[in-house]
């Protein structure tokens, strides 16, 4: 069974917050704030297709904060 779209970009922003920078310890704290990521995401642009589009789409959002 495939992972929705939803599931994709959920995995993506975890694993994004897993970074140090982020100061995200806390693994609830992190998964739930990746939740809210990965909707805000969506409503955005809704065309996740795979795991690998899903980490790149959380890259480029990153990148375009300016951090």
């Amino acid at each position: 069974m495939a992972k929705s779209m939803m599931g994709y970009m959920v995995r993506a922003w975890n694993n994004e917050l897993k970074g140090r920078e982020w100061n995200m310890g806390n693994k609830k704290r992190r998964k739930a704030f990746a939740r809210e990521l990965a909707a805000a995401s969506l409503e955005v642009d809704n065309d996740v297709a795979d795991a690998v589009e899903a980490e790149f789409r959380v890259q480029e959002e990153v990148s375009d904060w300016g951090r």
